[in-house]
C-alpha cells in the first residue's frame, strides 16, 4: 500500500514538473512577432533593431518561411535577443499612422482585387517582393531589404551579417 501510494506521488509531481516546463519552454518557442504600431512604441524603449517580415496571406514562399525558417529554435532565439520582429500583411486594409502620415490600402498597386498596403510600397521602394524583410534601425531609418525565401541556416546568416555589420559600424 506505501509504494503504491508513493508511486501515486511521484506520478502527480512528474506530471506537474512536465506540465510547468512545458509552459515555461512556450515562451520562447517562437517569435515574439507584434505590429508595426506596436514596434513604433518599443523601439521607443528598446534599443534593437527592427526586422519586418513583408508577407501576404497567398505566397507559398511567405507560408514556407512561417512553417520552416521561423520555427528554426535558433532563428526563433536569434530573433527575439536581437530585433523587435514584425509580421506585416503587405495587403492589409487596415491604415496605418506613422511620423505623422497616414498609410492606406491602395488598390491600384499589387495582386488585381488585392492591392497594396502604401506602408509595404513605400518600405519595398514599390518593388513589390514576398517574402521580403526590410531592417530598421531603431530609429525607423532604412537599413537594407532582403527578399526571398530563405532556409533556416540561410536567414541566420543574413540576420547576424546585418548585426555584425551594425556592431563594426559603431
Amino acid at each position: 500500500m506505501k509504494n503504491l501510494l508513493l508511486f501515486v506521488v511521484l506520478a502527480g509531481f512528474n506530471i506537474n514538473s512536465l506540465f510547468s516546463q512545458e509552459s515555461k519552454s512556450s515562451a520562447s518557442d517562437k517569435i515574439n512577432w507584434i505590429s508595426f504600431g506596436e514596434a513604433v512604441e518599443v523601439a521607443k524603449k528598446v534599443d534593437k533593431k527592427i526586422m519586418i517580415d513583408v508577407y501576404t496571406t497567398w505566397c507559398g514562399p511567405c507560408k514556407m518561411m512561417d512553417k520552416q525558417t521561423f520555427t528554426d529554435p535558433e532563428i526563433i532565439k536569434f530573433v527575439n535577443e536581437h530585433y523587435i520582429p514584425v509580421k506585416f500583411n503587405a495587403e492589409q486594409k487596415d491604415p496605418i499612422e506613422y511620423n505623422g502620415k497616414t498609410y492606406n490600402l491602395n488598390k491600384e498597386y499589387g495582386k488585381p482585387g488585392k492591392g497594396a498596403h502604401e506602408l509595404a510600397l513605400s518600405l519595398l521602394s514599390g518593388q513589390l517582393s514576398y517574402p521580403s524583410f526590410v531592417f530598421l534601425h531603431n530609429d525607423f531609418s532604412m537599413d537594407e531589404v532582403i527578399r526571398g525565401f530563405r532556409k533556416p541556416n540561410q536567414m541566420g546568416k543574413v540576420l547576424k551579417k546585418n548585426i555584425e555589420k551594425d556592431t563594426k559600424e559603431k
